[in-house]
């Protein structure tokens, strides 16, 4: 082998061995946190519908039967969201309908937004 090409592995042989090991620490999505936007905050987003399942204050959750959330690539189904303020709670009730908007706060969808419907 010549020198030349020693010097050339031995120059990018470190590079692709880095390179590697970034793309081995990405995060895995075995979980909701996998969904996301497009970069978009929540006002920018639609409003979302669903119907309240259970509220759990202590924890700052409420579960929600929800339609079809395009931007999170999430079908409809029932889950529970963490909340981001203790106020979005107020005045809110099992069975009530409602409209909400998400954001990924951390690696967690959050409800940043909520109102109730009439």
């Amino acid at each position: 082998m010549s020198s030349f090409l020693i010097h050339r592995v031995i120059t990018i042989l470190p590079m692709l061995l880095l390179s590697a090991a970034a793309c081995a620490q990405a995060p895995a999505a075995d979980d909701h946190a996998g969904h996301h936007a497009s970069g978009s905050s929540a006002t920018n987003q639609a409003w979302i519908h669903g119907e309240v399942r259970r509220i759990d204050a202590d924890t700052n959750k409420l579960t929600l039967r929800h339609e079809a959330i395009p931007q999170f690539e999430m079908e409809a189904m029932t889950m529970a969201f963490r909340v981001a303020r203790p106020a979005l709670l107020e005045g809110i009730a099992v069975g009530d309908k409602v409209r909400f908007r998400l954001d990924k706060v951390g690696s967690r969808l959050t409800v940043v937004e909520l109102q109730k419907l009439p």
